[in-house]
């Protein structure tokens, strides 16, 4: 229950923000989207390089037991379906990483001219007094 609920306050906030933000926000956030994305897995990656190692994330699903009311209001045990989330760390193949890495790396140097000329169009087309 605690990775749905900080899921949907994070989809809240999320909401709330854009609706709170003005067009030329919305706009850079737009376009700064994909360069975000991209720095986001850059970090990831030399984190992971840094490491030696992985952290994934698995699913793991199971039952627990609780109180439950039947049709006739009685109490009975009732299984109840949840989904874990476990962590476990996956070697890495730090050659492969780095050329991940580098590849990452010369998407966002080739993102970064055209990033200059959307803010510029950001701003001309919702210029705010």
């Amino acid at each position: 229950m605690g990775l749905k609920t900080s899921l949907i306050s994070g989809l809240i906030a999320a909401f709330t923000l854009s609706a709170c933000s003005t067009p030329q926000e919305r706009c850079v956030t737009g376009a700064s989207e994909e360069l975000r994305r991209l720095e986001r897995l850059i970090a990831e990656t030399e984190t992971d390089l840094a490491r030696g190692y992985t952290i994934e994330q698995e699913l793991r699903p199971g039952f627990e037991l609780e109180f439950c009311h039947d049709v006739n209001g009685n109490f009975r045990w009732c299984n109840r379906h949840v989904t874990r989330v476990s962590e476990k760390e996956v070697a890495i193949d730090p050659a492969a990483e780095q050329r991940k890495l580098d590849a990452l790396n010369a998407r966002r140097d080739a993102l970064l001219p055209g990033y200059g000329d959307e803010l510029a169009r950001c701003k001309a087309e919702h210029s705010e007094s």
